[in-house]
């Protein structure tokens, strides 16, 4: 189906009925998306698992690329929840910081724990769609503002001094090892990389 008319705009809803079928719109969009693939998932479907009519379906979206959109947004969302960036991780200073750096890798975990199914399609439409990869950018933009936070608060216990900077190379590093975990690889193994990370990013951070 081609979809909703050019012309026609996205309704958005502001009645409750209306949100939760958007939501439930954007919830079924998840999980195929997840488990066919962005290619191998039509509007059609996701309408039918949303238990909603297809005439629903592009009341408020145009098409599947919208709603994957969308559905990437709230997995983000989503993200930012899990690694509750309104609270850092307790332990800097005080001969804490393994602890600290053990808190930065969980909260990284819990992140790619929210839905690894989606997170894998997202991450290879990163590398082939532009709208794909600017959002993703803007979402891993607002992590890295979120771990510099964390980073700035333990200023006084870290060797580096720039922040900033420090954030992204943390951020790049945590993520890299994590997505290569995902390829494969049994617990033992899992735990073993994961305590090097931690070992290089204590060096990395703290020692002098």
């Amino acid at each position: 189906m081609a979809g909703r008319a050019s012309h026609q705009e996205a309704r958005v809803p502001v009645q409750q009925r209306g949100i939760r079928t958007r939501e439930k719109i954007i919830g079924a969009a998840l999980r195929l998306f997840g488990r066919r693939g962005y290619h191998g998932t039509n509007s059609n479907e996701i309408a039918g698992a949303a238990g909603v009519s297809t005439g629903s379906f592009y009341a408020y979206f145009g098409d599947k690329k919208e709603v994957f959109l969308e559905a990437l947004a709230q997995y983000n969302r989503d993200v930012l929840g899990a690694i509750g960036v309104k609270n850092a991780p307790s332990g800097a200073g005080g001969g804490g910081e393994k602890d600290f750096i053990r808190g930065l890798i969980a909260r990284a975990l819990a992140a790619h724990e929210v839905n690894p199914a989606f997170h894998r399609e997202a991450v290879a439409l990163v590398n082939t769609d532009t709208q794909v990869r600017a959002l993703q950018a803007r979402a891993d933009e607002r992590v890295m503002n979120a771990l510099e936070e964390v980073l700035e608060a333990a200023r006084s216990s870290l060797r580096v001094r720039d922040i900033r900077n420090a954030a992204r190379v943390v951020f790049r590093a945590t993520e890299g090892v994590i997505h290569d975990l995902a390829l494969g690889g049994g617990a033992r193994e899992r735990d073993a990389v994961l305590g090097e990370l931690a070992d290089m990013l204590h060096r990395y951070l703290f020692a002098g």
